[in-house]
């Protein structure tokens, strides 16, 4: 309740200039489930004028913001057949928690119910209202301002493709441990570093491999382009993308984008302003992607909608919270990366294997043979050296 809690109210967060904090000692909002005739968290001698009437009918109520700045209270029904995932696969006998809570947290904004049926605050429960619609994101913002957005956006700093193409390509050995992301398609190992990408087959990797922009490697990236947060390759055999918090789905074996694409994370039932660290998908098919430090959303790849939330460490025994990339390796495991450090994880034992510093020989690349050439030609220089000394 507490995880699906937090996403409710970042929900009504991310388009407004509101910052909500838990403070068990100081709130001014309180959520608690509640029975029949009961009583209020804040006053708990006073009994609540609304009372519940089991399964069905009334699922909950909260108090409207007063001028006194009293405490106000969301009371969910006890007695209902809770849902507790966030999407819009609801049985029929089973009520979405996330939708009614996000409903009643308006209240609490001070947000009456809305006449577009469409809204999540229309008077009567529809499952498959969950996310704001425009109505609703209209009503917030006349209320709290939109959300503060930085004085630099409107300031880009405009390079041109020849002053893109003039940088100097870095060493992968030389960065190592420092590369987190990659991505594995067709015995295909893509190394991608802030613009730059090394494209390698597995059965010959090269440390000499030359990277390329990934702006010339991804046409249809937009210009500007920085990095690529997150990638991994769908059962269906398309490739997606997470860059600037916006969703790519690009066809293999063309590279070409999908027709509709790129769309906000909004798509997936995710908030604009999650903080996107990495995502993977399973050898048994599942796709994951990871957020805001501790978090987790499984989507269902056939619907393409958000299909189960939790926390990283509750389904993934051993995996520490904050992780910065993940990736699945043609032996089937998945392997997690933390401050250089990597996990080697069984999604059938649900176990991590092994942990340890990560460097690119994980993969087979074998960077002292860099370094072996390197000391031979200081070796050949030195040996140049002393023969010219002899011969003075």
């Amino acid at each position: 309740m507490k995880e699906l809690s937090e996403i409710a109210f970042n929900t009504w967060k991310e388009h407004t200039d509101l910052i909500f904090e838990e403070n068990s000692s100081n709130y001014d909002i309180i959520i608690s489930n509640k029975r029949r005739l009961h009583r209020k968290e804040s006053s708990g001698q006073h009994y609540c004028p609304k009372r519940f009437d089991g399964k069905s009918g009334v699922l909950a109520h909260a108090n409207y913001p007063n001028s006194n700045n009293d405490v106000v209270e969301i009371h969910m029904d006890q007695d209902e057949d809770w849902y507790f995932e966030i999407d819009t696969n609801t049985p029929k006998e089973k009520i979405n928690f996330y939708a009614v809570l996000v409903h009643e947290i308006g209240h609490t904004l001070g947000i009456p119910h809305s006449a577009e049926n469409t809204s999540i605050m229309y008077p009567l429960y529809n499952s498959s209202n969950i996310e704001l619609s425009k109505d609703d994101i209209l009503v917030v913002q006349s209320l709290y301002g939109k959300p503060v957005v930085g004085d630099d956006d409107d300031e880009e700093d405009e390079e041109t493709d020849d002053e893109e193409k003039d940088l100097d390509p870095p060493e992968l050995c030389k960065l190592n441990n420092k590369i987190k992301n990659f991505l594995i398609v067709d015995q295909v190992l893509y190394i991608y570093y802030e613009k730059w990408v090394w494209i390698m087959d597995l059965d010959n990797l090269d440390v000499r491999t030359k990277p390329q922009l990934i702006s010339d490697w991804l046409t249809f990236l937009p210009k500007g382009f920085n990095n690529i947060t997150a990638a991994y390759q769908r059962p269906s055999g398309d490739v997606i993308l997470f860059i600037d918090n916006k969703l790519y789905i690009m066809e293999i074996p063309s590279f070409r984008l999908k027709f509709g694409y790129p769309t906000s994370l909004t798509s997936l039932s995710l908030r604009k302003n999650v903080i996107l660290h990495s995502a993977v998908n399973t050898y048994s098919g599942k796709s994951f992607i990871f957020f805001d430090d501790v978090y987790y959303v499984e989507i269902d790849e056939c619907k393409g909608i958000s299909k189960k939330y939790g926390r990283i460490t509750k389904e993934f025994s051993g995996i520490p919270p904050g992780i910065e990339s993940s990736f699945r390796y043609t032996n089937g495991l998945l392997y997690f990366i933390k401050d250089k450090t990597f996990y080697e994880y069984s999604e059938f034992t649900n176990s991590v294997l092994r942990a340890g510093k990560f460097y690119l020989s994980l993969f087979g690349i074998d960077c002292s043979k860099s370094t072996s050439k390197m000391l031979d030609i200081i070796s050949n220089l030195k040996e140049s050296l002393n023969q010219l000394e002899n011969f003075n």
